[in-house]
């Protein structure tokens, strides 16, 4: 293959049922430009592997494949990702997870093109829907959050920085404003976010309306773990700590509030499971990063618990 414009990066674990969808609407591209599919595959058990092999026998050329021996104890998805990332050679990455898939075939020509031509923005990405197995939640689009905000151009790090949605799967955008991937990347647990964060600090982000995914959200999903547990509560304050040491110092008070809000989250967690002492600590920890906030947080919660306020 000659040099690829855009690298692809999927990354899968256990995701036989969809994987072949997700493939199809990569391979289903109307480009004018050569592009590669590089896959990353955390030790799937379930017969995905055995389908990434047989994708790959018919498209040599354009699919590579990472298929780790062994399940990464780490962060889901991380190893797959960077592996994908450091091997690519296209001069813009696209995104998708192994049970999401593009609506729009053109999708890759569109935000191609869009980088081509504006030297000035980083990052793109586009509308998402998202569908729930079994129906457990309703449908929503990014599409609905952007139109109700009156804002569906462009925008700025700054916006990034203050928690703006961005679903991996819509997003394309140069190599060079991620490398070198910062070591601390690896404990981070919202990796689309870090991503964000990372490129838009090398030009604007631009959306689009007009092209859409369709992420699916189901029980095997990869980076699926549960917010409300203490291990996931701990990388997302390790995580804020890093975004707040790494990026400028103005950002500092967005990511200290976050923390004190975890803090607070990990207080109530062990609250639920009858760790006291710890609750306590995890309380006072958030009080002593946010005083204000730490009454109305506690009041809030309290409240929502049905416990009365006693002053």
């Amino acid at each position: 293959m000659q040099n690829p414009k855009v690298t692809v990066s999927v990354i899968t674990y256990n995701q036989a049922k969809y994987v072949e969808k997700a493939l199809q609407s990569v391979l289903s591209q109307e480009v004018d430009f050569a592009y590669e599919i590089l896959i990353g595959d955390d030790c799937s058990t379930d017969g995905t592997r055995e389908l990434l092999k047989q994708f790959q026998q018919s498209f040599p050329d354009r699919i590579r494949l990472f298929l780790h021996e062994k399940k990464y104890q780490g962060v889901p998805g991380k190893l797959s990702i960077v592996t994908n990332l450091e091997a690519a050679k296209g001069e813009y990455i696209a995104l998708l997870d192994g049970d999401d898939w593009w609506e729009s075939n053109n999708k890759l020509q569109v935000q191609a093109d869009f980088l081509d031509q504006h030297q000035d923005f980083a990052l793109t990405f586009h509308n998402t829907s998202f569908l729930w197995e079994e129906n457990l939640h309703p449908a929503w689009s990014y599409n609905d959050r952007y139109h109700h905000y009156g804002k569906t151009a462009g925008f700025t790090h700054q916006e990034v920085v203050a928690g703006l949605d961005i679903n991996s799967s819509s997003m394309m955008f140069r190599l060079s404003a991620l490398l070198p991937i910062p070591e601390w990347y690896w404990q981070v647990y919202n990796g689309d976010y870090a991503m964000a964060l990372l490129t838009s600090r090398h030009g604007k982000v631009k959306y689009f309306e007009g092209l859409t995914c369709c992420c699916f959200k189901n029980t095997s999903s990869m980076t699926r773990v549960s917010e409300n547990s203490l291990w996931a509560n701990s990388i997302m304050i390790k995580q804020n700590r890093a975004f707040k040491k790494h990026f400028k110092r103005e950002y500092a008070p967005v990511f200290q509030q976050r923390i004190a809000d975890l803090y607070f989250k990990r207080g109530f967690i062990l609250r639920r499971i009858g760790k006291y002492a710890a609750m306590s600590a995890a309380f006072a920890r958030a009080a002593a990063i946010s005083p204000t906030t730490a009454i109305h947080y506690l009041k809030k919660k309290f409240n929502n618990n049905g416990i009365k306020q006693q002053v």
